[in-house]
């Protein structure tokens, strides 16, 4: 993953989970704190990525997902047939946080 690759993921992963942006400030704000783009610390840190995976496993209305993460491996699946995800980045989080983005920027296309 590039520089580039984490901010954009990222900066996906905020707007997903509900982060409002402000431009004036230049940061993404949730209902406590504020962070600059270099503060989302969704591809280095399990707190901050695993209520992503719980929102992908239980708060998607009309959509049944399961995230399995095994080994340095991740998978993202609708029910039992679809694949939506899969990541082999030589990391567990890397892995996750890779099949996360790969599943929110598919799920943006049915939402719309």
């Amino acid at each position: 993953m590039t520089q580039e690759d984490i901010l954009q993921g990222n900066k996906l992963i905020a707007k997903f989970i509900g982060m409002k942006y402000d431009s004036n400030a230049n940061v993404y704000e949730d209902d406590k704190n504020a962070y600059g783009l270099f503060s989302l610390k969704f591809h280095s840190s399990w707190d901050w990525l695993m209520p992503v995976v719980e929102k992908i496993e239980n708060n998607l209305v009309n959509y049944s997902h399961e995230v399995v993460i095994f080994g340095e491996h991740c998978h993202i699946n609708q029910g039992k047939t679809h694949d939506m995800g899969y990541s082999s980045k030589g990391s567990k989080i890397a892995s996750t946080w890779s099949a996360v983005v790969d599943f929110i920027k598919w799920y943006n296309t049915q939402t719309k």
